[in-house]
């Protein structure tokens, strides 16, 4: 069922926080000594340290992700958290990346291994078939043994309900994907599995599902054909929100999530895997919006916003769907589409820079704004943001400035390509005057800052700033006079391109005192002199702002504020705007 971006938010409203609270429980079911740098540990998080630290091949890792899909029994016990932790039979929110690095490292494997893999990955023999009336798709089951499916037949048709139901999500996805956005179709397989239908299995794996791609299509790009292997139950899988129940909320996803795959496949079976599966799990919301079972992939990316947004490893790349959840917010399902389309000849971001330009916008003006909804997540929600966004897990704070002025602070957690910090700036107690922020960040990535203002009744103000042409791609001021009117000042540096970790960079706040006309830091006669020529020749405004010549704090700059001026330095009469 599709709903308006309206009926979306009131139903989240609704259900949504309670589930929040069930799924981050699940997932962090493991041990709190089984969390390392903030960032919750698994045993493929385990597995992809391995080899980013050069202790396994490539073929021996995708081995190890095999087993754990397909022989749990026989993963590696070292990867392991202990003998008896859960996260070793959690089940792997999607095989696909498993499967292809099997495909691309096929040539590498011994024999032996290469057998494995076939076993793990051939189309199997099963007990029954069923077409869905829309005629595309064969799901292939069995009615008994250890794989069989759920034998419910209550309307007597003599194919048990799980399968129907199945069948008409798929055919939901099918008309949603082809008919309304104008995807293409996955290329036929020929008679593969019986006939030209697109083949479901429906197995005991330790996987939502695995989309397995296996021979070039008959494109001039990297298209693929395919096939879907989905679990036969989902008995005992993570909880969810659909009002049908858990079981049949996570087949919901799976089939919109695994389908999706297919059809990148008929695209492109070349780019990165955070690309299949952040795009795949925000599909997730555009066929089936009430289930929510993406949400319980909020920390994996939520919590690490400085982290890359196109890194692979662990859940984190089901966590990014939020990225491809605001483009469809944005753009409605186009973009992507159009995205998918521009990879069939290019790679990851370029074909979102190709993309983007097709609306006259850039992925670092796109990524800008994902930071500022971003931002209004959680208890800082503003309409007009995620549908949603208020049931979200606030995105963190990365540090508390200190209070102004202060000179020459760095980073805590420096952002990689693609990611952002967050730090708030308290005012109270700050001197009055205007406020001057200056960032200067690595010269090595282009940068953005965002500004969010926030008053005492929860109101924001957004700015959101660029490097000024002629000036360094990474240096930046903000500045705002009577600042102090504000509670919090929140100031957020982002990295707009793809690249680079640990990018550091220096803020500092100053502030400028009321009167002084000239922004030199100071009031003296050179403001008397700066503030006449204004009013009585022609000459500029004062600097910045023309209230900083407003020494009476009357909103007007006029002889009065000489006057005031004079008695302040010459007769130690009050200070600009003290009373």
């Amino acid at each position: 069922m599709f709903y308006t971006k309206s009926q979306r938010a009131w139903i989240s409203s609704a259900i949504a926080p309670l589930f929040i609270v069930v799924a981050l429980m699940t997932v962090g079911s493991a041990s709190a000594s089984s969390s390392q740098n903030g960032k919750r540990l698994s045993p493929l998080v385990k597995l992809e340290a391995s080899y980013d630290n050069g202790e396994i091949t490539r073929s021996e890792r995708a081995i190890s992700e095999l087993k754990y899909i397909y022989d749990t029994p026989s993963f590696p016990s070292k990867y392991k958290l202990s003998a008896s932790a859960n996260e070793v039979m959690r089940p792997l929110k999607c095989g696909f990346g498993a499967a292809s690095l099997a495909n691309q490292t096929f040539g590498e494997m011994s024999p032996e291994n290469q057998s494995l893999v076939t076993s793990f990955l051939a189309r199997p023999s099963q007990q029954a078939t069923y077409t869905p009336p829309g005629g595309h798709f064969l799901l292939h089951f069995d009615t008994s043994g250890t794989e069989a499916v759920p034998s419910a037949d209550l309307d007597s048709s003599g194919v048990p309900d799980y399968i129907e139901l199945a069948g008409t999500y798929l055919d939901s996805s099918w008309d949603y994907f082809h008919t309304t956005v104008g995807y293409l179709e996955p290329p036929s397989d020929g008679i593969q599995g019986g006939d030209g239908k697109y083949d479901i299995y429906f197995l005991a794996i330790a996987a939502f599902g695995v989309t397995i791609f296996e021979n070039p299509g008959p494109e001039p790009w990297q298209d693929f054909t395919s096939y879907i292997q989905l679990h036969h139950t989902f008995l005992g899988f993570p909880p969810n929100l659909d009002p049908d129940g858990d079981q049949l909320g996570a087949l919901k996803v799976t089939i919109a999530h695994e389908y999706y795959h297919a059809v990148q496949l008929a695209y492109d079976g070349s780019d990165d895997v955070w690309l299949y599966e952040s795009g795949a799990t925000a599909q997730e919301d555009e066929l089936f919006f009430e289930t929510h079972d993406n949400y319980q992939y909020f920390p994996f990316y939520w919590n690490a916003p400085d982290t890359f947004l196109t890194v692979n490893p662990g859940f984190h790349k089901y966590g990014a769907y939020v990225w491809p959840a605001f483009l469809n917010n944005v753009f409605s399902d186009t973009l992507m589409r159009k995205f998918w389309e521009y990879s069939r000849f290019s790679q990851g971001m370029d074909s979102f820079d190709s993309a983007f330009a097709l609306f006259g916008t850039s992925t670092k003006d796109q990524f800008q704004e994902f930071a500022r909804w971003s931002f209004f997540t959680g208890s800082r929600f503003q309409p007009g943001h995620f549908p949603d966004g208020a049931n979200y897990p606030g995105v963190p704070l990365a540090q508390i400035l200190p209070q102004v002025p202060f000179d020459s602070v760095v980073p805590l957690l420096p952002p990689d390509g693609l990611g952002a910090n967050y730090v708030a700036m308290p005012t109270f107690g700050g001197p009055t005057g205007m406020l001057v922020l200056d960032f200067s960040g690595s010269s090595s990535v282009a940068w953005r800052l965002n500004v969010y203002l926030k008053d005492s009744v929860g109101g924001y103000e957004t700015i959101e700033l660029s490097p000024q042409s002629g000036q360094p791609n990474s240096d930046m001021k903000f500045m705002r006079y009577n600042y102090t009117n504000w509670d919090t000042v929140f100031v957020s540096p982002l990295v707009v391109s793809p690249f680079l970790n640990d990018n550091s960079y220096v803020l500092s706040a100053s502030v400028l005192p009321h009167g002084d006309a000239d922004a030199s830091g100071t009031v003296n006669i050179a403001d008397v002199t700066y503030i006449i020529t204004y009013i009585f020749s022609q000459g500029p405004e004062p600097v910045f702002e023309l209230l900083m010549g407003d020494a009476d704090c009357s909103d007007r700059v006029n002889i009065a504020d000489v006057t005031f001026l004079i008695s302040h330095i010459f007769a130690g009469g009050p200070a600009p705007c003290e009373q």
